[in-house]
């Protein structure tokens, strides 16, 4: 199943974006609050498979308003330095069945289980890049 999985990937080959021609404006920063942390952490399922570093949805709401200023300094942090804890660098990746012949490593899909917190992050940073793109085009 590794071997498989191993061929699928690729590696990232990182090349310079391409030079449009566009209107440049600058974005503001990122507005993060406790408050909006709590809210994306009590909106997440309870059955949410947790990644690497084992933390729960059920963990989250059960500490949520103790753990949302925590996490709100750990996102403007990485925001400021550009880089996410190490921890949030790995993923447990888990085999799915597509279908057909369960014996054969082909017919299985890879998924990447990420830490929750890292995800939090990712939506909200996701969130206000929409945001702004969407004032753009009016």
């Amino acid at each position: 199943m590794n071997r498989q999985f191993s061929s699928v990937f690729t590696e990232d080959e990182s090349q310079p974006l391409p030079d449009i021609n566009y209107h440049h404006q600058d974005m503001p920063g990122f507005d993060i609050t406790d408050q909006g942390i709590e809210k994306l952490i009590k909106g997440l399922k309870d059955h949410k498979v947790p990644g690497p570093e084992d933390i729960t949805p059920i963990l989250l709401n059960s500490v949520v308003t103790e753990i949302s200023p925590i996490l709100n300094l750990i996102y403007k942090a990485s925001l400021r330095q550009g880089s996410v804890p190490n921890d949030w660098q790995h993923a447990n990746v888990c085999p799915i069945f597509k279908k057909g012949d369960p014996s054969s490593p082909g017919n299985y899909r890879p998924v990447s289980l990420t830490s929750i917190p890292c995800k939090i992050l990712e939506h909200i940073v996701s969130s206000q890049i929409n945001r702004h793109l969407e004032k753009l085009e009016k």
